[in-house]
């Protein structure tokens, strides 16, 4: 009988953050990666007499912005950085799809969710590989 597989998430420090900031980061099948692909690359399709030609537009701020809501399950230790009495690096900010589009904005913050979600693509690929083995 076919079983939907559900498949692991890793928790990552943020670097050299003093305040013990962490993203969990979910695995995506390829089922899930189409789906992202899908809603970040627009394709437009012009039929040339016998041949098609396709033109992809991306839009690079969605595509930012999808990728961070995908893979990202979790975090803690993320705030809004406005400062105020007894909390000198504002509020805690809870793991929302709108909240992960503003952090996708920052400087940094996707270069560290793309070197986790590389990382966690070998971990993935690693234990499938020990799986079949067994």
């Amino acid at each position: 009988m076919p079983v939907l597989k559900k498949y692991d998430s890793y928790w990552f420090d943020y670097p050299d953050d003093p305040i013990g900031g962490a993203i969990e980061v979910l695995y995506l099948n390829e089922g899930k990666k189409a789906e992202l692909k899908e809603k970040t690359t627009p394709t437009q399709a012009k039929l040339r007499r016998k041949e098609i030609e396709v033109n992809m537009d991306m839009n690079a701020v969605r595509t930012r912005e999808e990728t961070a809501v995908a893979y990202i399950k979790d975090w803690k230790n993320f705030f809004d950085g406005k400062k105020v009495k007894g909390h000198p690096n504002g509020k805690e900010m809870k793991c929302s799809s709108p909240n992960k589009r503003k952090f996708s904005k920052e400087d940094g913050f996707m270069n560290f969710l793309t070197d986790c979600i590389l990382e966690v693509e070998a971990k993935v690929k690693k234990d499938k590989e020990k799986e079949e083995k067994n």
